[in-house]
């Protein structure tokens, strides 16, 4: 990928910002002087970057200080003297290996329930989500994602159903809730009576980015940019239709500050949502670079929380995903770094790539595929084994990689030197940053239902969920449509 586009996160960020710092220049004395509510945080901003893995931090900050000339925002956060870092423990109630509503919804009731539900125990009880218990504080509640707006980690702070595949339910939810804020996609999930019956709740509903520059910021909005989840960062850099219409996280993130950020408390929750489903495809151009989108709503966020010092920021991530691992290549490993370079050549994401890929009826169709998307010659042998794997006459003895995109994800590991361990998720401990007041609370290894905790105090809340004394059940099933693959291209 050329780097005249290059500038891209760093432009974005920077009108965001600029976009974000106008509205809040007649109260920035007013918070300066505010810092929290006796330690406690009066605005707080939990960003998730979904299926990260510490790994992908890693590369993600060396990436980026390739193409950007400077590491992670993430990571800088981390060496601020205010700040606070740790690992969480993100199990879920039914394995060690969480999935996102899960994770999410651990942070949203305060209990670990089974794979597959949203703040919901094996024997059907619903919780009470954060958001619900929130609202009579009159916290003003936000959720921003690059994913369905109903998707996993969304629901897990806005709804309790007993499967994460009910969207319709979760979307309910929502509005009974009358959530401030909701930025995403999904446009397939809202049909037309869904959306009059938002509107009947006070929402104004934008479609495009023009859409979302022009709404009344005093009243709700529900904003669905895409039919399914918003197209991955990479195919946003190489089509300007999209750029035209889906804004990016960062500029989600500064509408939704300036709508919740006239309020005296709120909370609202920021997804980078597409590293996972990138990981899941063993995808590393596209899960890099939705990382870096997601690290400059983090800046659109430390921006905002320089004129207002009472606001908490949370950087984590729900669960690790495909194990990726930059590795040493060549000798005394000096190739490598050249190689992560070959990233910003890539041209798509696997998820718009591998359809015509799979078209290709020979080697060398295959090879002149692979130089046009990603400027790199495959050898005939590796161009031979992608044919192979495709028309299912060979598959790797280890199952989890054994798909198509797993294969073309390590056969391109060559040339990127990215290698996965899987497709699917793991149970790694993920990084934690925390910055503002109460951050303390979130340094050294924590466990994930640690943090309903800490938000219901910090909102002088004594509530608890029930938690789960029972047999553990098994995970609900969850169909793939209803899970990582269930993308509408824009």
């Amino acid at each position: 990928m050329s780097y005249s586009r290059r500038n891209f996160i760093k432009a974005a960020a920077g009108v965001a910002a600029g976009a974000l710092a106008t509205p809040y220049i007649a109260t920035q004395s007013k918070a300066q002087s505010a810092g929290g509510n006796g330690g406690k945080p009066l605005k707080i901003i939990h960003f998730v970057s979904d299926g990260t893995s510490p790994s992908m931090v890693t590369i993600s900050d060396i990436f980026s200080r390739t193409v950007r000339d400077r590491g992670l925002c993430w990571l800088a956060m981390s060496k601020d003297e205010n700040a606070h870092t740790g690992l969480m423990d993100v199990a879920s109630l039914s394995s060690c290996v969480t999935d996102s509503s899960a994770s999410s919804s651990a942070w949203g009731c305060g209990c670990r329930i089974n794979n597959g539900a949203v703040n919901c125990l094996p024997d059907k009880t619903l919780l009470k989500p954060l958001y619900e218990l929130l609202r009579e504080p009159h916290w003003k509640r936000g959720l921003v994602t690059t994913t369905e707006i109903t998707h996993a980690t969304p629901a897990g702070f806005g709804s309790a159903c007993e499967s994460r595949g009910d969207t319709t339910a979760i979307a309910n939810y929502y509005r009974t809730l009358e959530i401030d804020v909701l930025l995403g996609g999904g446009q397939s999930i809202y049909k037309d009576n869904m959306l009059e019956e938002y509107r009947r709740f006070g929402y104004q509903i934008a479609k495009t980015s023009d859409d979302l520059k022009k709404i009344d910021t005093g009243k709700k909005v529900l904003g669905l940019f895409a039919g399914g989840h918003l197209p991955m960062t990479i195919d946003w850099l190489n089509h300007k239709s999209l750029q035209a219409t889906v804004p990016t996280l960062a500029e989600m993130t500064t509408k939704a500050l300036e709508m919740l950020g006239a309020n005296d408390r709120f909370i609202l929750q920021v997804e980078g949502g597409r590293v996972d489903h990138a990981c899941h495809s063993s995808d590393a151009p596209g899960a890099i670079y939705d990382h870096l989108a997601f690290d400059d709503a983090i800046q659109v966020a430390l921006d905002y929380q320089k004129a207002h010092p009472e606001t908490l920021i949370v950087v984590t991530a729900d669960h690790g995903c495909g194990g990726p691992s930059l590795n040493g290549m060549g000798s005394n490993y000096g190739d490598t770094p050249a190689l992560l370079a070959n990233i910003q050549k890539a041209k798509g994401s696997f998820e718009r790539l591998t359809s015509g890929l799979k078209k290709c009826g020979n080697a060398p169709q295959v090879q002149a595929y692979i130089e046009k998307n990603y400027e790199i010659k495959l050898t005939a042998e590796q161009a031979n084994w992608l044919l192979l794997v495709r028309d299912e006459r060979h598959t790797e003895i280890y199952g989890p990689i054994s798909g198509y995109t797993g294969q073309l994800g390590m056969t391109l590991a060559n040339h990127f030197g990215i290698s996965w361990g899987s497709g699917n998720h793991s149970a790694d401990f993920v990084a934690l940053v925390a910055k503002g007041p109460g951050s303390e609370r979130f340094k050294g290894l924590i466990r994930n239902t640690d943090i309903f905790g800490h938000y219901m105090d910090f909102a002088g809340l004594n509530f608890r969920n029930k938690q789960w004394t029972g047999k553990t059940a098994q995970a609900v099933s969850v169909p793939m449509s209803a899970h990582w693959l269930d993308t509408q291209i824009a």
